[in-house]
């Protein structure tokens, strides 16, 4: 969630604000990412998912940046206004962001086929030609789309709903970023062979494999955030 300022300039925020719109009202800020001051017990759990998301997020970059390998991760591009939470704008990425070889892209996935422009954040390790290999499966005359995807629709769901999934071509274009890089990097002999996994290990990334495979255009997506 995202704070609120009467003089932003953003009506919506303004209309949430007033109360004329009913929303969840903000957990997080610039100065306080992982959780305000007064939140409920329900609210606190929320942030607290967010946070370690968010916290292993940055373990596995630190593992690649230490030990080896290519890295990408995906989140919403950094705000507009500055007062705004973002994982980019944190202290800790932030300080990794000095690291040459670590990158902060943003894009626009309607250049992929999104129904809305959908400024998004893309944070690559060791990917030189991160750019030049996404774009060049964009789409060829891409129209940008003039909706925004916030608020409700007539049916009441959240316009950002939809958008939690990425167009394929967009998965398609990630999927491209990291093939073309293992092979520059088998052609110029800089792969290593690992040490032996555990079985725990090899029984994990089996599981993984099978519960990606299944993927359709009919999946049911269930809300961001469950208390389970």
């Amino acid at each position: 969630m995202l704070p609120c300022w009467k003089n932003c300039g953003d009506p919506l925020w303004a209309a949430v604000c007033e109360g004329s719109v009913r929303w969840p009202r903000p957990l997080r800020s610039f100065a306080q990412l992982l959780g305000l001051d007064g939140l409920s017990a329900r609210e606190l759990r929320q942030c607290h998912t967010g946070g370690n998301l968010f916290l292993q997020c940055v373990w596995v970059l630190a593992a690649h940046i230490a030990y080896g390998g290519i890295f990408v991760a995906e989140h919403p591009a950094p705000p507009f206004f500055e007062e705004r939470p973002s994982i980019w704008t944190s202290a800790v990425i932030q300080t990794l962001l000095q690291l040459p070889d670590l990158v902060l892209h943003r894009v626009q996935q309607y250049r992929w086929g999104a129904t809305a422009v959908k400024p998004t954040g893309l944070l690559a390790w060791n990917l030189p030609f991160f750019r030049k290999d996404l774009y060049s499966l964009s789409l060829p005359d891409p129209v940008k789309p003039d909706t925004a995807a916030i608020g409700k629709d007539g049916q009441g769901n959240f316009r950002t709903s939809k958008h939690k999934e990425y167009p394929k071509a967009f998965c398609k274009a990630l999927a491209f970023v990291v093939a073309q890089q293992f092979e520059r990097f088998v052609r110029s002999n800089g792969t290593r062979s690992c040490p032996a996994a555990s079985e725990v290990l090899d029984q994990w990334i089996a599981q993984a494999a099978a519960a990606s495979t299944p993927v359709r255009d009919d999946s049911h997506w269930l809300p961001d955030f469950q208390h389970l």
